[in-house]
C-alpha cells in the first residue's frame, strides 16, 4: 500500500508481474488469482484483471492469507462472474463480503 503524491491510497498488485509482447502475441504472467480467467484466454488485459485481483485481495486480508486463497479457489468461479457483471467496485466488494459472510 502506498499514497500517491495527492495522498489518495494506491495498492501495489506485484502479482501480475509481466506483461509484454513475444513473437507478435501477449504473453502475461501472472498470479491465478491477479488476471481474470477470460483475460487468461484472450490473450488481454483489461480492468476485468484489475477487479478480479481486486476482489480476491479480499478474502486474503480478512481470512488471512492460506485461508483467503483457498477460499478464492473454492469460489473462483463466482467470483471471475461478478468482476464481468459489473465494473463498480462497491458492488464487487459487497458480493464478495457476501461469499464471505459464513466465514466471517
Amino acid at each position: 500500500m502506498g499514497l500517491d503524491k495527492n495522498g489518495k491510497l494506491l495498492i501495489f498488485d506485484w502479482e501480475l508481474l509481466l506483461s509484454h509482447i513475444k513473437n507478435k502475441g501477449l504473453v502475461l504472467r501472472s498470479s491465478y488469482l491477479a488476471c481474470h480467467p477470460s483475460d487468461v484466454s484472450n490473450k488481454s488485459l483489461t480492468k476485468k484483471s484489475d477487479l478480479f485481483a481486486f476482489a480476491n485481495l479480499i478474502p486474503q486480508i480478512l481470512l488471512e492469507r492460506y485461508e483467503g486463497v483457498k477460499f478464492s479457489d473454492k469460489n473462483q468461479a463466482k467470483i471471475a462472474k461478478i468482476c464481468i457483471t459489473t465494473s463498480n467496485i462497491d458492488v464487487i466488494q459487497n458480493k464478495v463480503l457476501g461469499l464471505l459472510s459464513s466465514k466471517l
